[in-house]
């Protein structure tokens, strides 16, 4: 993700050891922003399905 741009880090010691920050770019930013609208649709759907199944399930029993 670093390599593509999407996130930047930063490495700093803490307690003797090497911790490592990452944060996001511009352009990792929009990318996800552009994904989570491209999934939103689909998973809503999924999941409502999937509560569905499991309301028909449970009044079986």
């Amino acid at each position: 993700l670093e390599e593509g741009g999407y996130l930047t880090s930063e490495e700093r010691r803490q307690d003797g050891r090497r911790v490592k920050y990452y944060s996001t770019t511009q352009r990792g930013r929009e990318t996800l922003r552009r994904l989570r609208e491209t999934i939103k649709t689909p998973l809503k759907e999924a999941l409502r399905e999937l509560l569905r199944g499991e309301r028909a399930d449970s009044s079986n029993t």
